[in-house]
């Protein structure tokens, strides 16, 4: 076999996933835990400026200073912990690219289709046997 992009293309197939009838790549995260960040920030914020004007209400001044407190305690921190989820998932989105391109080498050393073919996606292997005249059993 010359390569996986060259049984894409007589394959009319966009994809390496389609080809092998495997499920597409998950999209970036990143932009997703950038906008929960800004968000739990602009929370914050929000709840400091009206802990801020609670301040100025005789006798709110313990509820204003309680309520910053817990969102400090309990908001702030949750920053951090997305950016670390945020490492977690390039870190599995790495390991998974990793296996895909030792798939994909090995796939692109193999010397006969015939040994791949049936690890196509039905309709690919549909193709594969018009284009090159197999006979079903």
């Amino acid at each position: 076999m010359k390569n996986i992009e060259l049984l894409k293309q007589r394959l009319e197939v966009d994809t390496s996933e389609m080809l092998f009838d495997i499920d597409k790549q998950p999209e970036q995260q990143c932009p997703t835990i950038n906008k929960m960040q800004a968000n739990v920030k602009d929370g914050c914020n929000e709840i400091e400026s009206y802990c801020k004007d609670l301040r100025s209400i005789e006798g709110a001044e313990t509820l204003a200073s309680d309520i910053e407190s817990s969102v400090s305690y309990y908001m702030w921190d949750k920053i951090s912990e997305l950016e670390d989820l945020r490492k977690e998932i390039e870190n599995i989105r790495q390991w998974g690219q990793g296996w895909k391109d030792l798939a994909k080498s090995i796939i692109n050393n193999t010397k006969k289709d015939e040994d791949i073919v049936h690890y196509f996606s039905s309709d690919c292997q549909i193709k594969y046997n018009e284009l090159y005249g197999v006979v079903s059993e």
